[in-house]
């Protein structure tokens, strides 16, 4: 049957106002009979027919993928290449997991007169349908309902259904999204009662003129079957129930009969059976992402006699989407996108999710201020879309359509045009009346053909209140897997490529080309449309570096309308190894080949919804409110909404002197949407130069929303007003003078014992019988190599990643010789010289370390200088460990969570503490993970209050780690990670930034550790009670 709108049909009025379940729906979710065999043809004979006896077949949930339910078949994981080697299009592999289903039901007595249909809303690979022993249809779109007519095939009593759905399909090959491939029925399955006469769709046109400040409403009902003499109400009112306006005794337009020239002027005029309800100048409030206000619409069809038949409820919002002057405009203003993409996944069920579910996603989009979603890369369930209109985020819907296997010749194929063009048309039936929708994408990686302009062209003319992007159509000008993929970049479209595209939207573009093609865009005539990413900052594992950068950019330049990062969750699958503990499953783990492995773990959140480090560093740079310092006295606080004023906002501030509040204070500023004020910086007290001096500002939610509570944190900056200065070097030229080779290699001085490094000792440093580091402080230059930096399986591994040189190189596994260590005394200070070299395959690096011990403190003199060969290398710092027992940490620097060179803006300069075991970030592959850049000191205490303090002279990176980095080096799940006896410490001077590798662009230039001479300062100063 047609795609439609999907709507519950209600008895009369007062039943559509109550909303909630119709009586004319019934759920056919629940308990199936199930059986899964190899291949369509092995389906046991007759065994759609209602005499069949299925009581020996299991049982299975619809809805629900049989992958993910025990029944013998397993999930299966690629992101490019089809799941299966050897075949090209339409064919498939001999062996197809078919799932054969069956369910009986009964007719309400009062259904006997109706039309009944069943809609499947979701079935991969494809659905084929039989109702008591009849065929009734198949369908092949996995991501959209495949609704049937089950009139002709009813009885009163014991109907039964069955359904099969093989797992591949010749629509596979326009299904190779990366994600995971499983099978079943995956979403809801009903049966709805209709009369024969019914409006068989509603489609709604909800404009706003932001002039005028009105609303302008076209509701277009269309009838099942001809009707003269029927009629339609239609009646707006606000969700409380405020009549608006209502228009009543609409006609039904009729087919034209009469005289041959009748017919032929009727010809010109028949729009088909349908009834137009227009509603003008309206006194509404327009819809956005920033104030969802939603009315409800009730349209009503009555019979010849005024008896109410039928009536259809639906929300809609009123806004206006244009694209002028490089704007993405909504309601006449420009808006910036900070979005994400997101695919239906659930870490249990696969990729079925209850409301609940979806809801709570979209909850945590909105308290994290992103604003936006694309459907990636199909249609997403049609409940996120009520709930993205009720919250306000708006969508960018993509039709399920991708061919990445078969890129190039697929979208050229005649025997896939018209699946391909079907796709989009589905699609926008489905989802049109949705105000959140003010996108369509014709697909995803699927190359560009006749198929996707036809579709465009069919858009353009169904909805012309919403514009079309594809990426494929403009793939040719902006292709990262190019070397000179971006050269053409700055050149007016040609006519294809703008009538496919309203929107330039490539992925994962540089940020240097998007300043260049933005100043060119705003400097000439040639391109006229917004630039707008629908992939970048690809977020696998320790990731987003520069995050913050691409964001300012979509500020800095107005032909910059924002993006949408990949992507919003891991799709890690909840799995139990053979010890019984919890893992994170990804392709491979069950035995799936060919695989893209960890490819699918790319997500801002882990697969059960807890957020990455990065998410934090999102709802920094989406902030709504951004406070810069202006001068000496005065800060500027710009309010980057664009139609709420910040009076729902709360601003406190306070100054801190070296972590210490000294000052706070409630700011009442109400600033209008994209407006700036100038407020002067609180008094504080003079300090001197010798202290670390912070203004701290933070908005919250003055009153609740349907989102977040009171007090949720909505936006947060820093201002440095005072820095501390680093302290003088000590002054031991005497020293140095009198150094003499050491005999041995132990030394004690003070409270000290010194165990020195040599080829067979790791060396230590106690405190009386108290070992406090149980190795000396070594020169580091290897970190467990994160996703972007290459990762460690299948394979890529072999050919992306600046890991491979690192490994080629030796890095993992230097060859370290050491010299004799020196000595030198005077008073009660001790000078040792400790210098050592560290081979790699190709150059050695260098590492002088000066130690003056002077009194209860030993303080550090480090020099390293990296050989030109190690162009690109991990860090340069120093290294050492402590006992286990010193697991709680305190430090002065970036924080609460982890921050690196290129993703820490979100993470503010304040006084923490925390467990050094909640330090580990559990990544889905076990990567770097928890540094802290900008530290002035961390200390690591034990249960008794013995303490180990150390202070870094030139404020730099550190991390204490109960996972090694060795072993995070190895293992592929944190699952297999185990805790050492000792607690690794990093102390570093410089450390390679996360960039976004392993999909887009490496780290930018200045965030990689390069050659050269690195020095730095640090000291020691142990606390010990017992």
């Amino acid at each position: 049957m047609p795609m439609r709108i999907p709507l519950e049909p209600y008895r009369s009025l007062e039943e559509a106002k109550g909303g909630g379940l119709s009586n004319r729906r019934i759920s056919l979710d629940g308990k199936w009979r199930f059986q899964l065999i190899r291949t369509p043809k092995n389906a046991p004979k007759e065994w759609v027919y209602n005499y069949f006896d299925d009581s020996t077949w299991e049982l299975i949930t619809v809805p629900g993928s049989w992958t993910r339910q025990n029944k013998g078949d397993h999930p299966h994981y690629t992101n490019i290449v089809m799941p299966w080697e050897g075949l090209e299009p339409p064919e498939i592999p001999e062996e197809n997991p078919t799932g054969l289903y069956r369910k009986s039901f009964d007719l309400p007595l009062e259904w006997k007169s109706k039309r009944v249909t069943i809609q499947i809303e979701g079935s991969e690979s494809m659905v084929l349908l039989w109702c008591n022993g009849s065929f009734v249809g198949m369908g092949k779109d996995s991501r959209l309902p495949s609704e049937f007519d089950l009139t002709p095939y009813l009885r009163n009593s014991n109907n039964i259904l069955s359904v099969m759905v093989p797992r591949w399909s010749d629509g596979t090959w326009i299904e190779d999204q990366d994600h995971w491939f499983h099978g079943g029925l995956h979403r809801s399955v009903f049966i709805e009662s209709r009369d024969p006469i019914h409006i068989s769709d509603l489609n709604v046109v909800a404009d706003y003129d932001s002039q005028a400040q009105t609303g302008r409403l076209k509701a277009i009902s269309s009838i099942s079957e001809c009707c003269e003499g029927w009629f339609i109400n239609a009646r707006l009112e606000t969700l409380s129930g405020k009549l608006i306006e209502e228009i009543t005794n609409l006609p039904i337009q009729k087919q034209v009969d009469g005289s041959p020239l009748q017919k032929l002027l009727g010809a010109y005029q028949f729009e088909g059976l349908k009834s137009n309800a227009n509603f003008e100048n309206l006194n509404v409030i327009p819809w956005s992402s920033e104030s969802p206000e939603l009315y409800l619409l009730f349209v009503s069809l009555f019979d010849t006699h005024g008896t109410c038949q039928e009536v259809l409820r639906e929300r809609i919002g009123f806004r206006r989407v244009e694209i002028e002057s490089n704007e993405l405009r909504i309601n006449g203003k420009p808006i910036v996108l900070y979005g994400v993409n997101r695919h239906d996944h659930h870490p249990v069920t696969g990729k079925t999710l209850k409301i609940d579910e979806i809801e709570a996603e979209l909850l945590a989009m909105k308290k994290n201020n992103i604003n936006a979603i694309r459907t990636a890369h199909y249609p997403n369930d049609h409940r996120l879309l009520g709930l993205c209109d009720e919250l306000g985020l708006y969508v960018i819907d993509e039709a399920n359509c991708e061919s990445h296997a078969r890129l190039r010749s697929l979208a050229l194929d005649p025997r896939y045009h018209h699946a391909i063009e079907e796709r989009t048309k589905r699609m926008v039936a489905r989802d049109r009346n949705h105000p959140s929708v003010i996108g369509w994408s014709l697909g995803n990686e699927s190359g560009f053909g006749p198929s996707h302009v036809a579709s465009a062209g069919w858009v353009r003319k169904t909805d012309p209140s919403r514009f079309v992007q594809y990426e494929g159509a403009l793939e040719h000008r902006f292709s990262l897997n190019d070397p000179n993929g971006f050269q053409n970049s700055c050149s007016a479209p040609d006519e294809l490529e703008r009538f496919a595209t309203d929107i330039v939207c490539p992925m994962y573009t540089p940020i240097d080309v998007l300043k260049k093609w933005a100043n060119w865009a705003e400097e000439n005539s040639g391109d006229d449309r917004p630039l707008i990413l629908c992939e970048y900052s690809h977020a696998m594992g320790n990731s987003n570096g520069s995050l913050a950068d691409y964001v300012q950019a979509f500020h800095d330049y107005s032909a910059l309308a924002g993006g949408f990062i990949w992507d919003w969750k891991d799709q890690g699958l909840l799995e139990v190894d053979s010890q019984g503990q919890d893992f994170w499953a990804y392709g491979g783990d069950f035995g799936d080949t060919p695989n893209d492995v960890n490819f699918c773990i790319n997500g801002l959140n882990a697969p059960d919804g807890e957020p990455h480090p990065a998410l934090n560093e999102y709802a920094w740079a989406a902030r709504p409110i951004v406070v810069e310092r202006k001068n000496s006295s005065n800060i500027e606080v710009t309010n980057r909404r664009t139609f709420s004023d910040t009076s729902d906002m709360l601003c406190s501030w306070s100054i801190e002197v070296d972590g210490k509040r000294i000052k706070a204070g409630i700011w009442e500023l109400n600033i209008l949407p994209g407006q700036s004020a100038v407020v002067p910086i609180p008094n504080f007290p003079v300090f001197g130069n010798n202290r670390d001096i912070f203004l701290q500002i933070k908005w919250t939610l003055a009153e609740e929303k349907p989102w977040a509570h009171r007090g949720h944190l909505v936006a947060w900056d820093q201002v440095e007003l005072r820095r501390k200065k680093s302290p003088q070097r000590l002054r031991h030229k005497k020293l140095s003078n009198g150094l003499q080779p050491l005999r041995r290699n132990f030394v004690e001085r003070g409270p000290f014992a010194i165990v020195l490094p040599s080829t067979t000792e790791r060396g230590s440093i106690s405190v009386g019988d108290k070992e406090l580091l149980t190795t000396f402080p070594l020169a580091s230059f290897w970190r467990a190599p994160t996703d972007n930096d290459g990762v460690k399986q299948g394979w890529l591994s072999e050919v992306a990643g600046v890991r491979r040189s690192w490994v080629e190189n030796g890095l993992n596994e230097l060859d370290t010789h050491w010299e004799q260590v020196k000595i030198a005394e005077a008073g009660n200070k001790t000078l040792l010289v400790v210098k050592s070299e560290h081979a790699g395959k190709k150059g050695k690096a260098f590492h002088s370390s000066s130690l003056i011990v002077d009194g209860p403190k030993i303080y550090f003199e480090e020099s390293v200088r990296i050989p030109e060969e190690w162009a690109d290398i991990p860090r340069v710092g120093i290294r050492f460990e402590v006992p286990r027992e010193f697991s709680e940490l305190e430090w002065f620097g970036r924080g609460p969570l982890e921050s690196y060179p290129d993703r820490y803006k979100s993470q503010m300069i304040q006084k923490w503490s925390s467990s050094v075991e909640d330090q580990f970030h559990p990544y889905v592959v076990p990567q770097e993970n928890g540094a802290h850049e900008g530290t002035r000191w961390f200390n690591l205490s034990d249960p008794n209050s013995n303490e180990i303090n150390i202070e870094i002279m030139e404020i730099g990176s550190f991390s204490t780690k109960i996972y090694h980095d060795s072993d995070i080096t190895i293992a592929t799940k944190t699952a297999h990670l185990k805790e050492r006896s000792t607690i690794e410490v990093h102390i570093d001077s410089a450390i390679r930034g996360l960039g976004t590798g392993a999909c887009g662009p490496d780290i930018l230039d200045q965030y990689r550790v390069k050659p050269g001479l690195y020095t730095w300062r640090w000291s020691l100063r142990p606390s010990i009670k017992s």
